[in-house]
């Protein structure tokens, strides 16, 4: 029944239809809303849509990689997609919200909600949808996390402030493989190519050595910062690490920092912050 297409369909879905217009003004007698600042979408947003149905049409869900192209005037939006599809939209302020249907040769596809998010060069969002070639008819949800394409030169430098408890290992030491670990997360909202890359660590522990200490990319690229004892010293870790391990991969997305405790000794600590620095 050409569902394949369905899947570029419901990309298409995500960005039509009337959404909470911009441009507002009051009946006779009354005084004009003043529209509210609209954040810059337009350019190029690329990155995953994955389709969920409910349970009629299975052979619908998947994952797939899109690309389009925004342009943007005003508040108003023009969304291509690769195969040459224009529609139309609106924004207000970071926050896109749009209802609509339409018909190609698979069927007709009707969005009945859909919310998206703009922070920096990221887009995400949800809708669900019903599609029906008026014989069958299938619903489900769709959501899609976009980003910009990397651009080069950038930079950025954000902390994590926010304390993150260090739970003793369970038991045993390394050689027992029983590391007690959790994670801290900081989010990029911008888009460039990393050359560099540090991070600064502050951790309180009677022991550091007890500590190990990883950094994950938006990619899941896998950085050791500090080796469980190796590289600290007790009794509490202050440091910043310079690593090349992410040159040229994009900074958008959100990067975790794991903390591992590898010895059941009864001491516990605090990840009381850490920072990241990337050009």
């Amino acid at each position: 029944m050409g569902r394949i297409s369905l899947q570029l369909t419901l990309l298409c879905a995500v960005f039509i239809g009337s959404a909470i217009g911009c441009n507002r003004s009051g009946g006779r007698g009354s005084v004009a809303a003043v529209a509210p600042p609209c954040v810059d979408a337009s350019g190029v947003w690329e990155g995953e849509v994955m389709t969920i149905d409910s349970g009629n049409c299975p052979d619908h869900n998947g994952t797939r990689l899109v690309t389009i192209f925004v342009l943007q005037v005003g508040c108003d939006l023009t969304v291509t997609d690769a195969q040459g599809n224009s529609f139309t939209g609106t924004i207000d302020g970071d926050a896109l919200a749009w209802s609509g249907n339409f018909s190609d040769s698979t069927g007709t596809t009707t969005v009945d909600t859909a919310t998206a998010t703009i922070i920096g060069d990221s887009l995400a969002g949800t809708t669900s949808y019903i599609w029906t070639d008026g014989i069958e008819v299938c619903s489900g949800t769709t959501s899609f996390n976009l980003v910009r394409p990397c651009t080069a030169p950038g930079a950025h430098f954000e902390c994590n402030p926010s304390p993150l408890p260090i739970p003793d290992a369970s038991s045993g030491c390394i050689i027992n493989g029983h590391a007690a670990c959790d994670g801290s997360t900081i989010f990029v909202p911008h888009s460039f190519t990393i050359s560099n890359l540090s991070v600064q660590i502050d951790i309180t522990h009677p022991f550091g050595g007890d500590l190990s200490a990883t950094l994950i990319s938006p990619t899941g690229t896998v950085e050791f910062l500090i080796v469980q004892g190796v590289q600290s010293t007790p009794p509490d870790i202050h440091t910043t690490l310079v690593t090349s391990n992410f040159a040229g991969e994009c900074s958008v997305g959100v990067w975790t920092l794991q903390v591992c405790d590898w010895c059941s000794d009864g001491e516990v600590g605090i990840l009381t912050q850490w920072c990241i620095d990337m050009r």
